[in-house]
C-alpha cells in the first residue's frame, strides 16, 4: 500500500501508475508470493492525461505535410489509416492476397497459373508478374477518374473480430504506386538472375499471396510517426503525438460523423460493433453503410483539387462537352484553311496579271526600237 501511495502521490501519469503495479503484481504471482486484495483507491485527483478535443484533432493541411515527409509506404499507410480507421497493426497484418481479392470488382482479374503457389522461382515470377497486371488494370481505372469505394475485410487483432471496411479513391491510388514502385524494383534487380533457376535471395525478393501488402514492421512505422510529428513540431496530446496511427483512427471516427453516419456505424466499420449475442443476431447493412461512405467522401478527402471523383454521368457530360470544343476547333481550323486557301489563289492571280503586263511592257519596247 506504501509503494502505491507513493506512486499515486507522485508526479506520474495514473496509467503509468497502473502499469508498474501490474508489473509488480506478476512479480509477485510469478514468485508465488501471495497478495492480498488491496482496498480501492480513489482516482479522483490522480494526475491523467485529458481527453483529446476536437480542436487537437490534425487538419487535412497537417496530414498532407506528413505524408510529404513520408516514404511511398508510409503515405500508403497514412491515406489507407484515415480512411478506414484501422489500427496499425491491422493495416501491417493486411496480406496481398486479401487486397487482390476485395479489389477483384475493379480488376476482374484472377490467378490461375499454378493451383498451389509454393516458393519456387517460376511460381513467384508468376505471381509477381500478374500483381504488376492487376496494377496496371487499377492505374487505367484511376485515371479514368471514376467514384471508387474500395472494400476490404480485415480482422481486428484486439478482439478477434471479422467485419468490413471501405477506402476512397485516394487509397487506391496510394496503394497502387506503392507495389508498382516495389515490384519495379524486383524486376530491376531480376535481371542479374537467370529465370528458372532457383536462387533464395532472388525468391525471398520476389511476391506471394502471403506477402505483407504494407511491407512495414509495427515498431519502424511507429518510430517513422514519431519523427514527422516532432519534425512538424505538431506537439502531443497526453503521452503520444498528434500525429500518429491512432489519432488517424480518431480522424476516420470525426469524419464518418460529419458525413452523417450514427455512433454505432462507425464502430461497425472500425471493428468494434456489436457484442455477445446481439452480433448472432444483427447484422451490419452493407449497402446502406456503403452509400453513406460514398456521400462522407469530401468529409475524408485530403486532396479534393487534385482527385475530383467523377460519376459515370459526369464522365459522359464531360466527354461530350470535349468533343464539342474539338469540333468547334476543327471548324475554326477548316475556316482558317478556307481563307488562306482563297488567299493563295488571289496571289496566284495577281502574280499571273503582273507576269503578263511585265512581258508585254517588254515587248512593246522591243517592237519600238
Amino acid at each position: 500500500m506504501d509503494y502505491r501511495s507513493y506512486y499515486y502521490f507522485s508526479n506520474l501519469k495514473w496509467t503509468t501508475v497502473t502499469k508498474y503495479l501490474r508489473q509488480v503484481k506478476a512479480t509477485y504471482r510469478y514468485k508465488h508470493i501471495p497478495i492480498y486484495d488491496l482496498p480501492k483507491i480513489s482516482t479522483a485527483h490522480a494526475n491523467k492525461n485529458k481527453p483529446m478535443t476536437i480542436k487537437q484533432l490534425l487538419s487535412k493541411k497537417e496530414l498532407q505535410r506528413c505524408i510529404e515527409l513520408s516514404d511511398i509506404t508510409l503515405s500508403a499507410i497514412i491515406v489507407f489509416g484515415k480512411d478506414t480507421g484501422l489500427s496499425l497493426s491491422d493495416i501491417l497484418s493486411l496480406k496481398l492476397k486479401d487486397f487482390i481479392k476485395d479489389s477483384y470488382e475493379f480488376h476482374n482479374l484472377k490467378f490461375t497459373k499454378m493451383k498451389e503457389l509454393g516458393k519456387t522461382t517460376v511460381n513467384c515470377e508468376y505471381y509477381t508478374d500478374f500483381v504488376i497486371k492487376v496494377c496496371n488494370k487499377l492505374q487505367e481505372l484511376l485515371n479514368e477518374k471514376y467514384q471508387i469505394t474500395g472494400t476490404i475485410y480485415p480482422r481486428r487483432k484486439k478482439t478477434g473480430k471479422e467485419h468490413f471496411c471501405f477506402y476512397t479513391y485516394e487509397s487506391l491510388k496510394f496503394i497502387v504506386s506503392m507495389l508498382l514502385e516495389r515490384t519495379s524494383k524486383i524486376k530491376e534487380y531480376d535481371h542479374k538472375y537467370t529465370r528458372g533457376i532457383y536462387d533464395e535471395n532472388y525468391v525471398k525478393r520476389q511476391l506471394y499471396p502471403d506477402s505483407q501488402l504494407f511491407k512495414m514492421n509495427v515498431s519502424v512505422a511507429a518510430k517513422k510517426f514519431h519523427r514527422i510529428n516532432e519534425t512538424l513540431k505538431l506537439g502531443n496530446v497526453g503521452d503520444s503525438g498528434r500525429f500518429s496511427s491512432h489519432k488517424l483512427r480518431k480522424f476516420n471516427a470525426n469524419m464518418l460523423r460529419r458525413g452523417g453516419f450514427s455512433i454505432d456505424e462507425v464502430n461497425e466499420l472500425q471493428g468494434r460493433g456489436k457484442l455477445g449475442s446481439n452480433s448472432s443476431y444483427f447484422f451490419a447493412d452493407y449497402i446502406s453503410l456503403k452509400e453513406k461512405y460514398q456521400n462522407a467522401t469530401p468529409y475524408l478527402q485530403l486532396y479534393t483539387t487534385d482527385y475530383q471523383l467523377k460519376t459515370t454521368q459526369e464522365k459522359l457530360e464531360e466527354e461530350e462537352a470535349k468533343n464539342k470544343k474539338l469540333i468547334y476547333q476543327q471548324t475554326l481550323q477548316e475556316n482558317k484553311i478556307r481563307e488562306l486557301e482563297k488567299n493563295q489563289e488571289q496571289i496566284n492571280k495577281n502574280i499571273q496579271k503582273e507576269t503578263q503586263k511585265a512581258v508585254e511592257d517588254f515587248l512593246n519596247d522591243y517592237f519600238k526600237k
